[in-house]
């Protein structure tokens, strides 16, 4: 084995181990607040992708703990969250937290919705929003971000780029991942949902404000 090898198989158990002891410590704390009385379970890494046409739109979080139900706050004005869907979540290990998803019907094409997402007994997050794709048939310029092959550790100089393109408002419509996302498949099975939670984490600025369409990879 070459030395660079070694100190490449040195640095990624030593990264695992503290990120690791990262999350068994906010586990911790979490656990703390809610002995304290705290109900508030945090959303996060919240994303949005179109649905099968230009009125449903798939709304996607991560929560550490099952809440009670999964439920969108949404509407065309940010003050004025009038309308509510609910879904459902699951978890592929519990111990990493939950998946939830609602499935948003009957939206108006071409147009810009705000929505919270969170629990009526556990609270909500903050305001994020998303724009539903024209009206089938119809052909209208749009401008996508596209990109391959990132993850957490290697790709920190892409998820900036692509965070500061979305938030100087340079008109990205939507964001095309095209294969090999996450690269949760580095890390053993104890660390896989945490590290696709935090490569989820590193984009939300960008998830929260445009569509994020994806394909498979190699």
């Amino acid at each position: 084995m070459s030395s660079s090898s070694l100190r490449s198989k040195n640095f990624a158990g030593a990264f695992a181990t503290t990120l690791l002891a990262v999350v068994i410590a906010s586990v911790m704390v979490f656990t703390g607040s809610e002995a304290a009385g705290s109900d508030y379970i945090p959303p996060t890494s919240v994303h949005t992708s179109f649905g099968g046409d230009p009125s449903e739109v798939f709304v996607v979080w991560h929560t550490s703990l099952q809440t009670p139900d999964q439920t969108v706050w949404y509407g065309t004005s940010s003050s004025n969250l009038n309308l509510v869907a609910t879904g459902t979540s699951f978890s592929v290990i519990a111990s990493a937290g939950f998946e939830n998803t609602v499935k948003l019907t009957g939206l108006t094409p071409s147009t810009k919705y705000y929505f919270q997402v969170g629990s009526k007994q556990t609270g909500v997050g903050q305001t994020w929003s998303f724009v539903t794709a024209p009206p089938t048939g119809k052909y209208v310029p749009f401008t996508i971000a596209m990109y391959g092959d990132m993850g957490v550790t290697e790709s920190v100089n892409t998820v900036n780029q692509i965070n500061n393109l979305v938030s100087s408002k340079k008109s990205v419509n939507w964001i095309y991942h095209v294969g090999d996302i996450g690269y949760g498949d580095d890390y053993s099975a104890d660390l896989y949902d945490v590290m696709w939670n935090m490569w989820f984490e590193y984009l939300q600025p960008s998830m929260g404000a445009a569509q994020y369409m994806v394909c498979p990879g190699n």
